[in-house]
């Protein structure tokens, strides 16, 4: 077994954001587009927009970060 295959077969199942993943919660405002049924979720500080920084996602593909830490 690789070195690779030794940490995906040790990694948690559902890991922790911030510790496991190094992801950083931020604050975000939401605007909702009404007749299309949408939410847009964009930073707060305008400095983190990017080009590259945008999902598209289902409704059923969102989960609370804050429920899993």
């Amino acid at each position: 077994m690789t070195d690779l295959e030794q940490e995906w077969k040790d990694a948690a199942p559902h890991p922790h954001p911030e510790t496991d993943l190094e992801y950083e919660c931020l604050s975000i405002s939401v605007v909702k587009a009404e007749q299309y049924e949408r939410l847009l979720l964009l930073p707060e500080d305008e400095d983190m927009l990017h080009d590259d920084a945008f999902m598209v996602v289902g409704e059923d593909d969102l989960v609370d970060l804050s429920d899993m830490a």
